[in-house]
């Protein structure tokens, strides 16, 4: 578990890198919060048919107006951000405001359960640290969706992200971080297909001489 406090944010990049490069076609890359940031810092490595993310985490560095969210913050987060521990998720109470608003309130206790620790490397990272903007993202379609009242992923910043990397960028209403499993989880889906199929039309079909 102490290892886990010191995973770089190099070595998810280097994950998400090998498992692409074991595919037999560049992929559609599509990812939620620090998953949604590793879709973006990995386009000019993997050269990916797309990339959709999912209230992605932004890094302090990348916008002087930008104010790390406080379950990252937090002075429980002291440790794991001055010395590379793993940093806990936060308590439920601050998971409701930051997390889970806009999912319903039954589903808040089960969700809350399944989270687990991150890096504090990573962290810090994110809050302190300088991480270079994205080069190379003009060479793939890149979608950019989160909710309104989003408090780890605000809505004014994901809509600067998208406007610098020539990205299409969707709000749902009322909807947090968590938006795609709040009552707007249906009209998200039905968005996604319709973005993949009108920004790829044919490219994401099989090729015929490939189909078994």
């Amino acid at each position: 578990m102490d290892a886990l406090g010191k995973i770089r944010l190099e070595d998810y990049v280097e994950d998400v890198v090998a498992v692409a490069q074991q595919m037999w076609a560049p992929p559609i890359v599509c990812g939620h919060d620090l998953g949604g940031l590793l879709a973006l810092l990995t386009i000019a490595r993997i050269n990916p048919r797309a990339v959709i993310c999912l209230a992605p985490l932004f890094p302090r560095s990348w916008n002087d107006n930008f104010r790390s969210p406080a379950p990252l913050v937090r002075f429980g987060a002291v440790p794991a951000l001055l010395w590379g521990r793993p940093l806990s998720p936060p308590p439920l109470t601050m998971s409701r405001d930051f997390l889970f608003n806009g999912v319903p309130a039954a589903a808040h206790a089960q969700l809350h359960s399944r989270l687990q620790p991150d890096s504090g490397v990573v962290a810090r990272a994110l809050t302190r640290e300088q991480i270079p903007f994205l080069p190379g993202v003009d060479s793939c379609p890149v979608l950019v969706l989160g909710g309104d009242t989003d408090g780890m992923s605000p809505t004014t910043t994901l809509r600067w992200l998208a406007q610098h990397l020539h990205a299409e960028h969707r709000d749902y209403p009322g909807q947090g971080h968590w938006f795609f499993l709040g009552e707007q989880g249906k009209t998200c889906a039905a968005d996604l297909h319709r973005w993949l199929v009108r920004t790829l039309g044919e490219t994401l079909l099989v090729p015929l001489e490939e189909e078994e």
